[in-house]
């Protein structure tokens, strides 16, 4: 099968399909670990779960949580 062919059922780019089929396959991804606002919080919110709280909004309460 043609790459016009190939790339319209599979919804991409002609040129995209030519590459890949080029190369043998589609290439390997590896995005690179991110990093969450709630990482520094995490023992903390470890901590509360230990301790039953299930509510995220209680979880996170100002007065009580660490400071960043």
């Amino acid at each position: 099968m043609a790459p016009r062919q190939i790339a319209p059922r599979m919804g991409m780019n002609v040129r995209t399909v030519e590459r890949w089929l080029a190369a043998g396959g589609e290439p390997e991804h590896r995005r690179p670990p991110t990093r969450s606002v709630l990482d520094s919080f995490q023992d903390y919110l470890e901590l509360r779960w230990q301790e039953g709280q299930r509510n995220g909004v209680a979880a996170v309460d100002r007065n009580q949580a660490p400071r960043l």
